[in-house]
């Protein structure tokens, strides 16, 4: 494959801590997705066991999504107003994502990837060349918007992703280890390509990004359509884990970023 990225260079969309049980760099590495393994995010799990051991009991992933949204409604008080306004959900941050990955909302689900797994983002709303730059500060003023990211949004969308994980591992065991994922772009060059060969690629997603697990699906968006390989441990949400809920993009799944070996297909 040639080279278009000096190799360290890229090391600077990554910090040097999370609070995951893996470092950044490997969570975000080829190697990973090659060989991956479970993935928590530190107390989250051990804090809310009660929880997690009742989703486990039910046979079907309508009885455990009642459950996991139950114990949100009454732990994050979400039915609750505040001067005419209901707490901050993660219901909103979801569609506000589904409706324009670049609001708010993104913000704040780029920031709270960026704060758990590590992973820095390198575009909302225009390219983020560091974390020095005037477009990184501008993602920050975004994702610390206090009429979105309230009512510990971060702790909700700990469990929201381990919550996922959870219904992954019992009701979608096809997700794992890895899950085939399409997206469809107009602009190819907007991506950033590590290395090419032919119609294979090593391309360096953002830190959070929409694909969908079918590809007709992602013909509707452009003319190029990227395939990719997703470990399990990478799905952040897909709609079929909350049933009762519509969504705007009933087909699209937020996958975690990092480097990916892309399949690269043209209509």
């Amino acid at each position: 494959m040639k080279s278009i990225y000096n190799k360290y260079e890229n090391f600077k969309y990554y910090h040097f801590t999370n609070c995951i049980n893996i470092p950044p760099q490997i969570f975000g590495s080829l190697d990973y997705n090659e060989d991956v393994n479970d993935v928590r995010i530190n107390g989250v799990y051990e804090y809310h066991r009660d929880l997690f051991e009742a989703i486990e009991k039910p046979c079907n992933i309508e009885e455990s999504s009642y459950i996991f949204e139950m114990y949100m409604k009454e732990l994050f008080d979400l039915s609750l107003k505040v001067k005419g306004k209901r707490n901050g959900s993660y219901l909103r941050v979801l569609r506000g994502w589904m409706f324009n990955s670049d609001s708010v909302e993104g913000a704040v689900l780029k920031g709270w990837v960026e704060s758990r797994f590590g992973l820095v983002p390198f575009y909302h709303k225009k390219p983020i060349s560091d974390i020095h730059a005037e477009a990184y500060y501008e993602f920050m003023v975004d994702k610390m918007n206090k009429k979105v990211n309230k009512n510990s949004m971060y702790c909700q969308l700990d469990l929201l992703y381990t919550y996922v994980q959870q219904t992954i591992r019992k009701y979608f065991k096809g997700y794992g280890p890895t899950k085939v994922f399409y997206r469809g772009v107009n602009n190819l060059e907007e991506h950033r390509i590590l290395e090419r060969s032919g119609n294979i690629a090593h391309i360096q997603h953002n830190c959070l990004t929409s694909f969908t697990e079918e590809k007709h699906t992602a013909e509707q968006f452009g003319d190029t359509i990227l395939s990719i390989d997703v470990p399990y441990t990478k799905i952040f949400f897909f709609s079929k884990a909350l049933p009762g809920h519509s969504f705007t993009g009933e087909q699209e799944s937020l996958i975690l970023g990092g480097r990916y070996l892309t399949r690269i297909l043209r209509l």
